[in-house]
This record gives structure tokens, C-alpha cells and sequence, in this order.
């Protein structure tokens, strides 16, 4: 400082590095204005997310399953009426043994009754008696033709029978073959279906850990942007820190012309000295930070990615979704395709039946028919029998025992068609009031399930309209984050312009320290009292203890509040 122009240098130097000190508040705030105007609509953009979540777990929830649960009732339902039903008709089968046993005993019986009713007629035993026997002729005439009227009638039970067990038999058949294809089919429909709602709830589940991870990143998000919003009042603290460094520098101006003695410009080292600490201090912090701010940026913009893959997965398991709920809907309307549910297999049982009891009804008739035949036979071949004629003797007995057969069998036999006939019946009451009820209700049913399925299609559908804004809010913030950090590099000018201004400073404390080798830094603790004025600046408790250092102090262990502001 021996020269006017190095003073003059010096000068202008301090009054640069203001300026340039100066100038950095205005790039900070510029900058974490435009930080701290944005970072709110990330707390915003992932709130709605969340709220969107809700939604979606409500519809989960309160949906009974997005809908599966009220699918999954009515098919319980659905079965239990199939399961009912083919009891009845299993039962109806077993039933039909029962009938099948009694015809077979009604046509053996009456097999073997047109067999006998074969007789030779008795006025041709009489032949070559002519005019003895004229009473045996007339009386013979009559069992003959009584013979001749029951053998119709033995041949109608015989073919009436035939064609109720026939009738039975084919419907039987047209059941059990009903039965077992549409059971066979049942069980493959219901294997499919059940796969189908097992993987939509699996899918539901998914959704609803989705949307719980949702929430989680909201309020994730949340604690990151009161960091950011941390990081940013730094810069009030760093603000004030490079001010009181700018007030220093004026003071250190203001008394540039008036350092004469070498204790003046030992005060002149040290204060910038005192400078260039408590601005790499500044730096340190605002470094910190810095990096503390573009850390959670990348911690908010992986949050934002993992929502937006999640999101995408989710529209994966929407679509499987739809698809489960449209080949439920298929599976469900084939199901009512099954002969199992064709009118004409009802209409062929009560046909069938009925056809069966009438069979019944005209067998019980002939009987009662061929009885009142046999009847009158046994009394008029009592009469034949006192002739002496041994062929019409011996023809009488035959034609007694056939009689006698009859009236003493046939009563049996009419009290088995009687039961018979109330077998089927009970039967046919049975599948009136039951089975058909339950075919009608099942029908019904399986009709109203697309009313089910439709709702899950709508539940879907608004998981779609949810999905989507989830990924519009989340698209838009990624988005703003690397605008955002595009922003920042106002960060990497202020570090520029404070390593510059430290790097003059401790140039200048350099050169002027070699100059002031005898009186430098050996003799700043006799200036102690000369820098009190310059902790007047000072508002924080680094700044004292920086200073402190510099001048040799001892830092005040009670003033050790770290960057708390001492106002």
C-alpha cells in the first residue's frame, strides 16, 4: 500500500467484489422464488393422485369388489338352484326303477294271460252232438264269444303298458342325456368362470395396494417439499450472511484511504480475511443446500416415474378386467344355452308323463273290463262242466282256471297301477312345483347376471377415468421437475460468483500479508478490541464464532446456536 495506484487497485477490487456480492441476492431470490412457486403444485399434483386413490378404494370397497362380490353371490345362488334341480331330477330317475318294476310285473302277468286266452273254441267239442246238446251249444257259443272279447283286451294291457314303460324310458333317457352333457359343461363353465373372478380378485387386490402406495407418495412427497421448503429459507440466512460480508466491505472502503500504519493495514488483511471465512461459510451452506434441493427434486421425480409405471400396470389389470368380465358374461349366457334350461325338456316330462299316466288309465280300464269278462265266464262254464261231453269237460276246466286266474289276480294288479299311477303322479307334482320353479328361477337369474356384470363394466370404466387423471396429474409433475431443474442452474452462477469474490479476497489477503510479513497474522489478537465494531454486523452465532476464530478469540460456548438467528 506503499503506492497510490495499488492502493487504487485494491480499491477497486473491494468495490467489484460489492458489487458482485450484491448482485447475488438478486439472482438467489430470482431463483428460489421461482422454486418455491412451483414446488407447491407437486404436493397438489400427488393430493390428487391420492384423492383419486380413495375414490378408486371406495369403489373397491364399498363396490362389494368393484362388483365381484355381488357376481360371486348370485352365482352361489345360480348353483344352488342347478345343484337343487338336478337333485329332483336325479330323484325322478330313481323313481322311475320303482315304476319300471311294476310294469314289468303287470306285462309279465299279462303275457302270460293272452297266451291262455288261447282256447279252441268249445262249440267245436260239441260237433257230432247235435240236437242232444242243444243248451251246451248255446251256452258255448256264449263263452266263446266272451273268449274272443277278452283277448283284445289282454293285448290292450299288454300294448298300453309297453308304451307307458316306452314313454318312461325315452324320458329317462332325454334326461339323464341332458343332465350329464349339461353337467359336464356346467363344470367346465364354472371352472372358467371361477378362474376368471379368482384372477379379478387378485386384480382388485393389486388395485387396492396401488392405490395404498398412492397415499404413501403423497405424503412421501409431502415431507420431501417441506425439505425443499427448508432448503430454501437458507437462502434468507445466506442473504443476510452475504450482506453483512457487503457491510463489511464498506467499512473496510470506507477506511482504505486512512490505513497508514502497519496496524491499520493488519486490520485491513484481517477483516478481509474475516470476509473470505464467513463467505466460504455462505458457500458451504448454500452448497448444501443446493444439493439438499436437487435431491429431492430426483426423489420427487422418482416417485413421480414409479407412480407413472404403477399407473401403467394398473391399466394392464384394467384391461385383464374387462376381459375377465366379458368371458364371465359369455361363460354365464352359454350356461343358459344348456339343455338343462330348454322349454322343450320340460314340456317333454310333463308330456311324457302325462302320456304315461293315461297308459296307466287304460290299462286299470281293461282289466276292470277283462274282470267283468271273466266274470261271466266262470259263472256259464260251471254250467259246461254238468254236461257229459269229456273234450267239453276238460276245455270247461281250462277255461275255469283262465277265470278264476283273472278274478283272483287281477285286483292285485289294479292296486299296483293304482300306486303306479300315483307314482307318477307325485312325480308329476314334484317337477311342477319343483324342478320347474327352480329352471325358471335359475333362468332368471342367469338373465339378470349381465345387470351385474354391467356395473362391473362401469366400475371399470370409471377405474379408467381415474387411472388417467392419476397419470395426467403425475405426467404433468414429472414434467415440472425437470423444468424445475432445468431452473436451477441459477444455482451453479451464485457458486461461480461466490468462488470468484472468495478466490479475489484471498488473493488480495495474499499479497498484502507478504508485504505485512512482520506485522501480519502474528499480532491479530492486539486488534481484538478494533474489530468489535464489526461484530455489530454479525446476527448468528457462525458468523461470531468465524470471526472469533479469525481474530483469535475464543468462541463463546454460550453463543453456540449454529445458524439460529440471534435477533
Amino acid at each position: 500500500m506503499k503506492s497510490k495506484k495499488n492502493k487504487t487497485t485494491n480499491l477497486t477490487k473491494i468495490q467489484n467484489i460489492i458489487k458482485a456480492l450484491e448482485r447475488v441476492p438478486k439472482v438467489s431470490k430470482k431463483g428460489f422464488f421461482s422454486i418455491g412457486e412451483h414446488i407447491g403444485n407437486f404436493s397438489g399434483g400427488f393430493a390428487k393422485s391420492a384423492t383419486e386413490a380413495n375414490l378408486i378404494q371406495d369403489r373397491i370397497k364399498n363396490g362389494n369388489d368393484m362388483g365381484l362380490g355381488d357376481l360371486r353371490t348370485t352365482l352361489d345362488k345360480v348353483y344352488n338352484e342347478i345343484d337343487n334341480s338336478t337333485r329332483e331330477m336325479n330323484s325322478l330317475i330313481e323313481r322311475k326303477a320303482e315304476f319300471n318294476q311294476n310294469m314289468k310285473e303287470i306285462l309279465t302277468w299279462s303275457y302270460t294271460l293272452e297266451q291262455d286266452a288261447f282256447l279252441p273254441p268249445t262249440v267245436d267239442q260239441l260237433k257230432g252232438d247235435t240236437g242232444k246238446h242243444l243248451e251246451a251249444q248255446t251256452i258255448g257259443s256264449i263263452v266263446d264269444s266272451l273268449l274272443l272279447q277278452s283277448h283284445p283286451l289282454t293285448h290292450e294291457i299288454v300294448t298300453v303298458t309297453q308304451h307307458a314303460s316306452g314313454t318312461m324310458n325315452n324320458l329317462t333317457l332325454r334326461i339323464t342325456t341332458d343332465l350329464e352333457s349339461s353337467i359336464a359343461a356346467l363344470k367346465a363353465y364354472k371352472r372358467t368362470i371361477s378362474t376368471a373372478a379368482k384372477r379379478m380378485l387378485s386384480s382388485t387386490k393389486n388395485i387396492s395396494k396401488a392405490c395404498d402406495d398412492a397415499e404413501s407418495r403423497s405424503n412421501k412427497v409431502n415431507g420431501i417439499v417441506f425439505e425443499i421448503i427448508g432448503a430454501i429459507q437458507y437462502d434468507d440466512i445466506n442473504t443476510q450472511r452475504i450482506q453483512h460480508a457487503v457491510e463489511i466491505l464498506l467499512k473496510v472502503e470506507e477506511r482504505y484511504d486512512k490505513l497508514e500504519t502497519d496496524r491499520d493495514k493488519l486490520w485491513f488483511i484481517t477483516a478481509l480475511r474475516i470476509t473470505a471465512d464467513q463467505l466460504k461459510e455462505c458457500l458451504k451452506d448454500f452448497h448444501n443446500a443446493f444439493k439438499t434441493i436437487q435431491g429431492n427434486f430426483n426423489k420427487i421425480l422418482e416417485n413421480a416415474v414409479e407412480q407413472i409405471k404403477a399407473i401403467n400396470n394398473l391399466r394392464e389389470t384394467q384391461r385383464q378386467l374387462l376381459q375377465d368380465t366379458e368371458e364371465i358374461k359369455y361363460n354365464l349366457t352359454t350356461i343358459l344355452g344348456l339343455s338343462f334350461f330348454n322349454d322343450s325338456l320340460t314340456s317333454e316330462v310333463m308330456r311324457s308323463l302325462s302320456q304315461a299316466e293315461n297308459n296307466i288309465y287304460q290299462a286299470q280300464k281293461a282289466i276292470s273290463m277283462l274282470t267283468m269278462t271273466t266274470e261271466r265266464l266262470e259263472q256259464l262254464v260251471t254250467t259246461l262242466k254238468t254236461f257229459s261231453n269229456n273234450r267239453l269237460k276238460a276245455l270247461s276246466e281250462m277255461i275255469d282256471e283262465y277265470s278264476k286266474r283273472i278274478n283272483k289276480e287281477a285286483p292285485d294288479k289294479q292296486k299296483l297301477l293304482s300306486g303306479t299311477y300315483e307314482l307318477l303322479t307325485e312325480i308329476n307334482l314334484d317337477y311342477s312345483d319343483k324342478v320347474t320353479p327352480q329352471i325358471i328361477r335359475t333362468g332368471s337369474m342367469l338373465r339378470r347376471v349381465p345387470l351385474s356384470t354391467q356395473r362391473m363394466e362401469t366400475n371399470i370404466e370409471d377405474l379408467s377415468r381415474s387411472l388417467n387423471n392419476i397419470m395426467a396429474n403425475t405426467q404433468a409433475i414429472a414434467i415440472q421437475v425437470k423444468l424445475l431443474v432445468s431452473e436451477t442452474r441459477f444455482g451453479e452462477e451464485i457458486q461461480n460468483m461466490l468462488e470468484k469474490v472468495i478466490k479475489r479476497l484471498e488473493e488480495i489477503v495474499k499479497k498484502e500479508s507478504k508485504k505485512q510479513a512482520d506485522a501480519g497474522d502474528k499480532k491479530t489478537d492486539e486488534l481484538t478490541e478494533e474489530f468489535e465494531d464489526l461484530k455489530d454486523f454479525y446476527t448468528m452465532a457462525s458468523e461470531r464464532n468465524i470471526h472469533q476464530a479469525a481474530v483469535g478469540e475464543d468462541s463463546d460456548a454460550e453463543e453456540s446456536f449454529g445458524d439460529i438467528e440471534l435477533f
